[in-house]
């Protein structure tokens, strides 16, 4: 296993929120994180590397092909966390704040076996709002804001994006033929 990945996945038609986002990353801990800090940007990576700090590595997940959108991007992060073997990946939007502290805690936090993966940002009205882990099923959970993913639920896109079709890894569909989105197929 290497070291853990800090991720975060912007646009360059949304730039307007990374450098407040990457401050609060700094703030938040992750100034002191060990592993490796990235940027991926979902398009090209021109505009966005004025936005960031020398100690965060860019790299593009298309090219200067267009934009995929999220699902394909995160899809994408994922393989490449899983082929590079890291331990584990924090995993930011490019529009969040954080609260003091929340990259230690995330780091502190151990993902329980029989858990794909933990969000520490909970946006789903459907979602409890209390503190704890919760269990959701259903194909309307969202919030990919915050999260934390272990080598084990990474290693399902070590060859692929996990249970995605041909047809789903070129196109951005909100859902897969079989109904599940991105967080259920852990």
């Amino acid at each position: 296993m290497t070291d853990p990945w800090l991720s975060v996945l912007t646009t360059p038609g949304r730039l307007e929120y990374l450098r407040g986002t990457l401050a609060a990353i700094a703030a938040a801990g992750g100034a002191g994180f060990a592993g490796r800090k990235i940027v991926f940007v979902d398009g090209d990576t021109d505009l966005v590397r004025n936005h960031i700090g020398e100690t965060w590595e860019l790299h593009s997940l298309t090219g200067e092909t267009p934009p995929r959108g999220s699902r394909q991007a995160i899809w994408s992060i994922l393989h490449r966390a899983a082929k590079s073997a890291t331990s584990e990946l924090l995993y930011f939007e490019d529009d969040i704040r954080l609260s003091r502290n929340a990259v230690d805690a995330m780091l502190l936090t151990a993902v329980p076996k029989g858990v794909g993966f933990l969000s520490f940002f909970q946006s789903n009205p459907g979602m409890p709002s209390t503190a704890g882990i919760h269990v959701y099923k259903g194909a309307s959970w969202w919030g990919n804001t915050a999260l934390k993913i272990p080598a084990r639920s990474l290693a399902k896109f070590s060859n692929g994006d996990g249970f995605a079709t041909e047809r789903d890894r070129y196109a951005a569909h909100a859902l897969d033929p079989a109904g599940r989105n991105c967080g259920d197929g852990w």
